[in-house]
């Protein structure tokens, strides 16, 4: 009798860690949505990204090179943060062509937010990764 208590008590221990971690996940991916609303910065790729809350993104960029001239650029288009999906993934669809994309086309990162480091991390297998800063709300 002690055993199969002992056992049942071992047995629930595990389910109810098992359930504070699901939860606690679920928890930290469910505010992506909410989280990325603000203006970010990446001063390594020299880039700023505006996600407003109405589902529109703008990029900006000073650091194109286009046969050694550095130029700025600016890409404006919809956003829409799945949070579903394990990771979570940011889409966004640009209104130009921008790094061989078509208009329309739906480009997806993977997101991953460090809440210590306060850093959003996007990542596209063609254009890289950015390591996005919170700059105003």
């Amino acid at each position: 009798e002690f055993r199969r208590v002992l056992f049942r008590s071992k047995l629930t221990a595990l389910v109810m860690a098992v359930a504070i971690l699901v939860c606690a996940f679920a928890g930290c991916t469910a505010k992506l949505d909410k989280l990325i609303v603000g203006k970010w910065s990446d001063e390594q790729n020299k880039v700023t990204v505006e996600f407003k809350d109405d589902g529109t993104f703008k990029f900006e960029s000073s650091n194109l090179n286009i046969l050694g001239l550095s130029i700025g650029t600016s890409v404006s288009g919809t956003y829409k943060v799945n949070t579903e999906s394990d990771p979570a993934t940011v889409t966004v669809a640009p209104e130009k062509a921008f790094a061989g994309f078509k208009v329309g086309a739906e480009i997806t990162f993977t997101a991953a937010y460090d809440k210590d480091s306060k850093v959003l991390k996007l990542t596209n297998d063609k254009l890289g990764t950015l390591n996005l800063t919170k700059v105003e709300e």
